[in-house]
């Protein structure tokens, strides 16, 4: 007859049922311990850049924001202009004689001379201005003189013009042009 010492057994199998659930614990759980920590320290790091990048786009889109509202809003020198181009408008309607005679001085002014000074008192023109001395400042006068006397619009109300005066000081012709209303 064959023995069989079940006791032993069983007293065997948890023993080495422990070992190697100590040895399996032994590696699990340290490398759950490392993973875990290796999560918390992407998480952490994760967390900072989006945090870092998050805390970015809103300064840029403030700036943004700021940007924008500059742009769209008038600053006071474009309300001035704005104001003083609608004063224009309403001038041109009210004194068309006025404003179309300054558009013929704009567009008749030579580039060797700059006006200094513009009266339209009652009718009369008196036109002041300079320019570097030298015969090309004289013919220039001269030919704004000539196209002026012939333009109808801007002889309207007044005489013919004509030179006043020319004088030289300082490196400088100043010269005045005038006219006198015309007698109706």
């Amino acid at each position: 007859m064959i023995e069989i010492n079940l006791l032993k057994k069983r007293y065997l199998l948890p023993a080495q049922r422990r070992e190697r659930l100590l040895f399996f614990l032994g590696i699990f759980i340290p490398v759950l311990l490392f993973s875990l920590l290796m999560l918390l320290v992407v998480y952490s790091v994760n967390k900072a850049i989006v945090s870092s990048y998050a805390t970015r786009v809103e300064k840029q889109q403030e700036a943004l924001r700021e940007e924008m509202k500059r742009m769209f809003t008038p600053s006071a020198d474009e309300q001035t202009w704005q104001e003083e181009l609608r004063n224009v408008v309403g001038f041109q309607e009210k004194y068309p004689r006025f404003s179309s005679k300054m558009v013929i001085l704009a567009d008749l002014v030579p580039a060797t001379v700059y006006f200094t000074g513009l009266d339209l008192a009652e009718g009369g023109i008196t036109i002041e201005g300079q320019g570097l001395p030298g015969n090309q400042t004289l013919s220039s006068i001269a030919l704004f003189l000539e196209k002026i006397n012939r333009n109808e619009v801007f002889l309207q109300d007044t005489t013919e013009l004509r030179i006043e005066e020319i004088r030289e000081s300082d490196q400088i012709l100043n010269f005045r042009i005038a006219s006198e209303p015309r007698e109706q």
